[in-house]
């Protein structure tokens, strides 16, 4: 393929090909379409070489321009940006709404199970048809992914120190070891990595430092998952109001506050897009506060869509306000804040026994 291809200021084409070979054995060259049309006849081609003994460069002078399919100059981008209907996927798919799911109780489930087998050093009469590399650093674990459920509430957090487990056990050797991989205790209150859309199944991994032995058929795992949850979620709206600093507005039970409103400064001298940073406090029992959102009220887009996680402190203290910064694109002429609470937080623990089959 050629390295390059440009029109220079004479209206010919210049084409730069690298050729391995010795040049002086090229006789002709014939440049066609795909189709085989002559783009230029061969007579009025001019060949200049500028390689060396193994390698040259041949530039081509086309009296020509090759035919483009691209027009030009290039349309508009909102000419050719294709957009999906709204409903619809990229392939098409109509995505169902999901409603929330219908729980009898709270419960532990096994979601999925993981086994690491045991190197033969590290457990004797482990069956291996080849010893594994060291480098593979083969180790006996196990990796229980638990679903919990937690029916007419919204799972908010498992806490660092929520897993425990109490019996691990096999149909071979019976009890195992049941001590867990245990992240330091530093974080008070974290998001579950998989939660529902309806906020009521979580998923959380716990992970054990020991596996059944070889040959087991059965392993049974027992323990206890502590939760925080909010119960009897509450979604309420403000009045319409405009983004100016000091502006009040009530939704539900609380009363927020624009602190402030700041156009940031641009990143380089030739930037022209523009970014707004907006300081909102609210005030009241903001331990229930669980989310908060921003709608442009002229178009019905929602602007900002924040969940609130607050420290296990402030929920101690019963703070009364807080406070955070938010990014804007642009200030719409109105908007309207949305916030969901609930009407109370509560810790609740769930016992687990558990029994699968397994096969190493």
């Amino acid at each position: 393929p050629p390295e390059s291809a440009r029109p220079n200021p004479r209206g010919e084409l210049s084409v730069n090909f690298s050729v391995d070979g010795d040049f002086g054995l090229i006789r002709e060259i014939r440049i066609t379409t795909m189709e085989g049309q002559p783009l230029a006849d061969p007579s009025e081609l001019r060949l200049s070489d500028q390689g060396n003994q193994r390698t040259s460069n041949l530039f081509i002078q086309m009296p020509t321009t090759v035919p483009s399919a691209r027009a030009w100059p290039p349309p508009e981008p909102g000419e050719t940006t294709f957009r999906f209907p709204a409903g619809t996927t990229s392939f098409g798919m109509v995505v169902p709404e999901m409603g929330p799911a219908k729980l009898e109780k709270a419960t532990v489930d096994l979601f999925s199970l993981t086994i690491g087998k045991p190197a033969p050093e590290e457990t004797k009469g482990v069956q291996w048809n080849n010893p594994p590399s060291q480098f593979f650093r083969a180790s006996g674990f196990t990796i229980a992914r638990l679903m919990i459920s937690a029916p007419d509430s919204r799972i908010l957090a498992i806490p660092v120190d929520g897993l425990s487990v109490n019996r691990f056990e096999d149909d071979k050797v019976g009890k195992l070891d049941s001590a867990i991989y245990r992240p330091p205790d530093t974080v008070v209150r974290n998001q579950p990595a998989f939660l529902s859309p309806d906020g009521q199944q979580a998923l959380v991994s716990l992970s054990l430092t020991s596996a059944p032995s070889s040959g087991a058929t059965r392993c049974s795992i027992g323990g206890q998952v502590r939760a925080t949850v909010a119960r009897k979620i509450v979604l309420d709206s403000s009045d319409p109001i405009s983004l100016f600093k000091g502006r009040d507005f009530k939704a539900g039970p609380f009363s927020g506050t624009i602190v402030s409103v700041a156009q940031n400064a641009p990143m380089t001298p030739n930037a022209t897009n523009t970014s707004y940073e907006v300081m909102i406090r609210f005030a009241g029992r903001v331990s229930n506060l669980l989310r908060f959102e921003i709608v442009d009220k002229k178009t019905g887009r929602t602007l900002v869509d924040r969940n609130i996680l607050l420290q296990e402190s402030q929920q101690q203290s019963n703070a009364q306000s807080i406070s955070f910064p938010v990014a804007l694109a642009q200030v719409p002429e109105e908007v309207i804040f949305r916030v969901q609470h609930c009407e109370k937080i509560e810790t609740v623990d769930l016992p687990f026994d558990i029994s699968t089959t397994v096969g190493l």
